[in-house]
């Protein structure tokens, strides 16, 4: 994997390649060099390092390559000082990449302190970890570094980091200086992912699938609070109410996060209310659905209620692990199991003992049996079957109004009992998956559509029948 052996080094070093910005680089770095047997110093900060602010200073295609290969001029000429036998004096590269790039790469290394530990030569042989932060799109890109590599006699590596496009765009919008999603995508468009059979130099690729990062999560808690913080801004100002969503709260809440903060204030009518300066004062629950696993997560919004001066409440729900994964796996879009493992490790439920400011909080068991979902559907079937039998009913005073025989009339009733068992059947089971999915069941209202479901379906029973619809209506 990217070694270098002398007497006073050893040297890993590893590139990255992967879809362009936001794949998930800053969640991954603190790995790639993990090594839990051997002393490991990581060259490059997982935040960018020496390649830190580059997008500032580089707008041009041409830029972007003049400054990749000042870097790898810098790799170059710090390889070949510690292949020297002099002293290493460390000048970052200074056969070609001189400049400021040169100069950051070297301030990386008295950060981290690689200096002192090179310069000794009494030490023992150090592991050392080259971490090239790039896209490396093509593999041509990633030849050379191989090709650098190579001609030193270190080892290389690749780390490809997949992550679909939709989720990249999604975390570069909330992101604090996102780019253009016209960048991301003609980025996504142009990844060659690394091809072992054709390429041999690739063999020691590695694919990690980033869709699910610390670091994304982090991000999209930070661009909501700062959506919420702008909106209780706005709620205390004495001007008129804009509701730009976030607007006041930062520079880092923008975009879509607040847009759909703005959109759910508008489908929920809290904007009419709001802006009418004559109406009474309302009461106004914001409730922020996250899993908020640590004691931190939760403290961070109790500090903002207080700091805006209103009221705070944790809602705890307490369910088992098993419970959890069998929802997890029966809904629509189910994640890893493991995900939902590590977050039930990682729970601090609410301590009101050590914590004062979890004095309001309340403990719900959202643990609902195979028991207590039969006697739900139970319910519900109950209910629609006696609206069911109702209709029935009126079916048959209608066929006898039209003067229909009595076998006509028996096939008419015998057809209608047999649709209804088979709707009742069918309610049960959609009323029994919902529940199995965690989702709220509403017998009202799950009445009130069954009961239009089945009047249509008896209408097309007696049509087929010869019965009009008509005739029905005026029963």
């Amino acid at each position: 994997m990217f070694r270098k052996r002398s007497a006073k080094l050893k040297l890993l070093s590893r590139s990255w390649c992967q879809s362009g910005p936001t794949i998930g680089k800053l969640a991954y770095a603190p790995f790639v060099s993990s090594e839990p047997s051997r002393t490991r110093r990581p060259l490059q900060e997982p935040d960018g390092g020496f390649t830190r602010n580059k997008s500032q200073i580089i707008k041009t295609q041409a830029g972007w390559k003049q400054y990749r290969q000042a870097v790898l001029e810098c790799v170059d000429g710090f390889l070949q000082e510690l292949s020297a036998d002099t002293p290493h004096t460390h000048t970052a590269g200074g056969g070609g990449g001189t400049g400021s790039v040169c100069e950051r790469f070297k301030q990386a290394m008295e950060k981290q302190q690689i200096l002192p530990v090179l310069q000794n030569t009494h030490s023992e042989p150090q592991r050392l970890v080259l971490l090239l932060d790039d896209n490396f799109y093509y593999h041509s890109m990633r030849y050379r570094v191989h090709q650098l590599a190579r001609r030193h006699a270190v080892g290389f590596c690749e780390v490809y980091l997949h992550c679909p496009l939709e989720v990249c765009l999604h975390r570069n919008r909330v992101r604090g200086q996102p780019v253009s999603d016209d960048v991301i995508t003609e980025m996504s468009n142009r990844m060659e992912p690394p091809n072992t059979e054709k390429n041999q130099w690739e063999k020691n690729s590695v694919t990690v699938d980033s869709t699910h990062t610390q670091a994304g999560w982090k991000q999209y808690r930070q661009a909501v609070l700062e959506c919420v913080d702008g909106f209780l801004q706005e709620l205390s100002a004495d001007t008129p109410h804009t509701h730009t969503a976030g607007g006041g709260g930062g520079g880092g809440g923008t975009g879509s996060v607040c847009e759909r903060f703005k959109q759910a204030m508008e489908k929920q009518q809290i904007l009419p209310v709001l802006q009418n300066t004559h109406s009474e004062p309302q009461r106004l629950v914001l409730l922020l659905d996250d899993n908020f696993y640590y004691h931190s997560m939760r403290y961070r919004v109790h500090q903002l209620a207080r700091r805006h001066a209103v009221g705070f409440c944790e809602v705890y729900l307490h369910c088992p692990l098993e419970v959890c994964l069998h929802r997890n796996r029966v809904r629509g879009q189910p994640v890893s199991d493991d995900v939902i493992t590590e977050m039930s490790n990682r729970m601090e439920p609410p301590n009101t003992e050590k914590n004062q400011w979890e004095k309001n909080s309340v403990t719900v068991d959202s643990t609902h049996t195979e028991a207590d979902r039969q006697r739900c559907a139970c319910s519900v079937v109950h209910q629609v079957d006696q609206v069911c039998r109702r209709l029935v009913s009126q079916a048959m005073l209608t066929a006898r109004a039209c003067t229909r025989s009595g076998e006509e009339l028996k096939a008419l009733a015998r057809e209608l009992s047999d649709e209804k068992t088979r709707f009742l059947q069918e309610l049960r089971a959609q009323v029994l998956q919902q529940l199995g999915q965690d989702e709220c069941v509403c017998v009202e209202r799950v009445v009130h559509v069954a009961t239009d479901t089945f009047t249509r379906r008896t209408r097309v029973t007696m049509e087929r029948h010869g019965v009009g619809v008509h005739a029905t209506s005026s029963s």
